[in-house]
């Protein structure tokens, strides 16, 4: 079963790192902030980062008010890129931010699923909460498996990505190498937001399995393009470009030519905005599926064998 942080830590082994909620002072005065200065090396002025064996991450200002959620999300950005630098050591994530600095449980839940700890980052049991997108067929089933309805939860035993357990992708673009937006018969998979919990095996880039999941909500066509739209602005604010997101690579993401793009590009799996013989969305590809020219687009499109509001000689 999943490793979680302890409720109370008071001894560490030589490679463990406690990860406390601090202020922009620095004044480690109570809570977790005090035992870190007593038994793990935190240094009484020093506001965030490493110290002993310690890593601090700022909750508060310097007013002792809360701080901002843009700047406790890039505060932890910053000790998720550390935690994976220093991959030789296990660091326990205590409950920070939830309490003087206010945050409640399921805010600092909606924080930490915008970031991508490391393996080695031993979490809070109340923070064991994945927001992410599932699709189904048209029936709402997933690989002939489940019947799923949407507000209900579903829990199994065990779970391993790609074999066994409840599968869904952080990354709303991810869950369309699964399920395209239009299958081979011509009929729309329909997509979810769901929240994953129990056991979560994240050893799968692109999903996470785990043994309870709940369907929060079925987004309809225009949700699901909402939610892609909503990641790429926030994978694309200017402190967060990286190479994965803009590139010209095989597997890029957005505004490329790789043959696994998924936006703007002209890569045979592009996905929208391409001209790939697979791609789906606003492309001339033959097999493309919306708003495109190609011989097997399959809406609103020219193709030979387009199927909605096209003029193609199958339509």
């Amino acid at each position: 079963m999943r490793e979680f942080t302890p409720e109370n830590i008071t001894e560490l082994k030589p490679d463990e790192v406690f990860v406390f909620g601090s202020n922009m002072n620095g004044n480690h005065a109570g809570g977790a902030a005090r035992t870190a200065v007593e038994k793990f090396g935190a240094i009484m002025g020093q506001a965030e980062g490493p110290q002993g064996q310690s890593y601090a991450i700022p909750t508060l200002d310097c007013n002792m008010a809360k701080v901002a959620e843009e700047q406790l999300q890039a505060s932890l950005e910053k000790f998720a890129k550390y935690a994976a630098d220093n991959g030789d050591k296990k660091f326990y994530l205590t409950k920070i931010g939830c309490g003087i600095a206010g945050f409640s449980e399921e805010e600092m839940v909606t924080i930490i699923n915008r970031i991508d700890l490391p393996g080695n980052v031993v979490i809070p049991e109340a923070f064991n909460v994945v927001h992410a997108f599932k699709a189904f067929d048209k029936e709402m089933k997933c690989r002939g498996g489940y019947q799923y309805e949407t507000g209900k939860e579903y829990e199994t035993d065990k779970a391993k990505a790609c074999h066994y357990g409840f599968h869904a992708c952080r990354n709303p673009w991810d869950v369309m190498k699964f399920y395209p937006l239009v299958d081979e018969n011509g009929n729309m998979s329909r997509y979810a937001t769901v929240e994953q919990g129990g056991y979560i095996d994240r050893s799968e880039s692109d999903k996470t399995c785990s043994t309870k999941i709940k369907i929060k909500a079925e987004l309809g066509f225009p949700g699901f393009v909402r939610a892609c739209v909503e990641w790429v602005k926030e994978k694309t604010a200017p402190q967060k470009v990286d190479v994965d997101v803009v590139d010209s690579g095989d597997d890029a993401q957005i505004g490329s030519s790789g043959d696994g793009a998924k936006i703007g590009s002209s890569g045979d799996g592009a996905q929208i905005g391409s001209s790939g013989y697979r791609a789906q969305i606003g492309s001339s590809g033959d097999d493309a599926r919306i708003g495109s020219s190609g011989d097997g687009a399959k809406i609103g499109s020219s193709g030979y064998r387009a199927q909605i509001g096209s003029s193609g000689d199958d339509a």
